[in-house]
């Protein structure tokens, strides 16, 4: 549920702090904006896998650039609402990670994913295959039987890796925030790996691939065109690895304050409106807190000194404005 808080202006030895403190709290219920994400997953992944069937089923020359070049226009056109996932296992990695645009404890909302994204690429690969014809139906991935099974399973993994990492960082990272190079890296990241294994495995790093490409082709299956299922479970192993070891990983490595900002997912977003201090510069940082009990404390920072406003939900999503603490002065 969306709630605003405002707090009035406080006069203090002739300093005005205006500040509007504005955020949302974390949605547990079926709404609007939940089904857009949902749908943007089921779209996106479609648009992959039913491209990915008919570039490889028509174009093969061509189909490593252009599967880049897929995945990269459909992380552009609904990054910005679901954060362009279509893999499950970077579904995984956001879980761990737990930025608060996609919070680990919102169970709902990432098994709804999950979903979307089976489906999305199961009916993508069927589409695929009504209008591509046979050739396409039967275009699916598989491990080479000439490959070792260690070949394979690394091969996976390691480029699974680098797919997963390049959407936890651009996505979630602060550090990062606003880059417009996004798409390009993250399909870049599926253009290489294309090209680098896909004579091995077929470069699925994807389990959503996998599936759609698959479960459209057993229907065009016959005694001329086998399905190759063998060692089908490498691609399970190594995408699921994949999305738990690289969340873990950021975590660990680079997920500290500095990659959450003020995104923390136990912190309200904040904007500050422009009153300044008795000398007419702005302060220049306030950050809210959500306390246990549902307050709100913001912490207002300028040259002179550091306050605390306390902000109380009564809940019933009315916020009005509590004491203020003095703390030590800032230099």
């Amino acid at each position: 549920k969306t709630c605003e808080a405002e707090i009035m202006s406080t006069e203090r030895a002739g300093s005005s702090y205006n500040v509007v403190a504005t955020g949302k709290q974390r949605d547990d219920g079926f709404t609007k904006y939940k089904l857009s994400r949902f749908i943007s997953e089921f779209s996106g992944t479609f648009v992959l896998i039913a491209s990915i069937k008919l570039m490889l089923g028509q174009n093969k020359e061509l189909a490593p650039l252009g599967i880049g070049f897929c995945l990269m226009m459909v992380v552009y056109n609904y990054g910005y609402n679901s954060l362009g996932m279509y893999n499950p296992s970077v579904t995984i990695a956001h879980i761990i990670r737990n930025s608060k645009n996609f919070q680990r404890d919102d169970y709902i909302q990432w098994i709804i994913y999950f979903i979307m994204q089976f489906l999305g690429g199961i009916s993508g690969g069927f589409f695929a295959a009504i209008i591509g014809g046979k050739d396409v139906c039967m275009v699916h991935t598989f491990i080479n039987p000439d490959a070792k099974i260690y070949e394979a399973l690394f091969a996976e993994f390691f480029f699974c890796t680098i797919l997963v990492a390049q959407n936890i960082h651009l996505a979630t990272d602060k550090r990062v925030d606003g880059n417009q190079f996004y798409g390009i890296s993250i399909g870049t990241s599926l253009f290489v790996s294309v090209l680098c294994i896909g004579d091995i495995t077929g470069s699925a790093i994807n389990p959503a691939v996998w599936v759609g490409t698959v479960s459209s082709a057993a229907f065009c299956a016959d005694d001329d065109n086998e399905l190759i299922l063998e060692n089908a479970w490498i691609y399970w192993v190594a995408h699921i690895f994949a999305g738990v070891f690289y969340g873990v990983w950021f975590q660990l490595i680079y997920g500290g304050d500095d990659a959450y900002g003020d995104d923390d997912p136990n912190v309200i977003n904040k904007t500050i409106s422009s009153g300044s201090n008795g000398s007419g510069s702005p302060r220049n940082k306030a950050r809210n807190s959500q306390e246990d009990d549902g307050s709100i404390d913001i912490i207002h920072e300028d040259d002179d000194d550091r306050r605390v406003s306390n902000v109380v939900n009564d809940n019933n999503d009315d916020y009005h404005a509590g004491e203020d603490t003095e703390l030590a002065p800032m230099r």
